[in-house]
């Protein structure tokens, strides 16, 4: 999705092609869902977050491109938890509730998106698409290590068809 966001904006094309730009979506009922639509509309939004970055990585410090884009989501999420509890979160949660966010803000949010404006210039939108697809296998897995969570076979087969894809793209992009 990332190389296909880069070419129609205009951005750094990817020479491996663009083959890895596909996928197939099929709902249990035979069809599309609404879930489905969610997961193109995210897919689209990472596409297009990826492409920013790429364009603005060279220009802009790391922290200054993490800082502009965890902002706005702090607000709008802040505004949004008021207006569906107002105030009724911040009665219950302690310390721990608190110190657990601001660990969990700092380095799943802040940080990673201070080491991918670094990291993104050395890259094409393309390939840090193809490592944020490794994502959901690397959850999957460090659930099963460290947690002892197991793997259901569908899972399992979508976590086996994303590596596959990913090997793919890479050997074309060698190629």
């Amino acid at each position: 999705m990332a190389a296909a966001a880069a070419a129609a904006w205009g951005g750094r094309r990817d020479r491996g092609g663009h083959g890895r730009a596909g996928a197939a979506v099929t709902g249990r009922a035979g069809g599309p869902n609404p879930g489905d639509v969610l997961v193109l509309a995210c897919a689209v939004c990472f596409a297009l977050q990826i492409v920013m970055i790429d364009r603005l990585a060279a220009g802009a410090p790391a922290p200054v491109l993490a800082t502009v884009q965890v902002l706005p989501v702090v607000a709008l999420s802040t505004a949004a938890a008021l207006l569906e509890r107002p105030l009724a979160a911040l009665a219950v949660a302690g310390v721990t509730v608190y110190a657990l966010v601001g660990f969990m803000a700092l380095t799943g949010t802040v940080a990673a998106l201070v080491v991918q404006g670094w990291a993104q210039r050395f890259t094409s939108p393309a390939h840090a698409g193809l490592m944020f697809a490794f994502e959901p296998v690397a959850a999957a897995g460090t659930a099963a290590v460290l947690l002892g969570e197991a793997l259901a076979a569908r899972q399992a087969w979508g976590a086996g068809l994303i590596l596959a894809g990913i090997v793919i793209a890479e050997m074309r992009r060698d190629a």
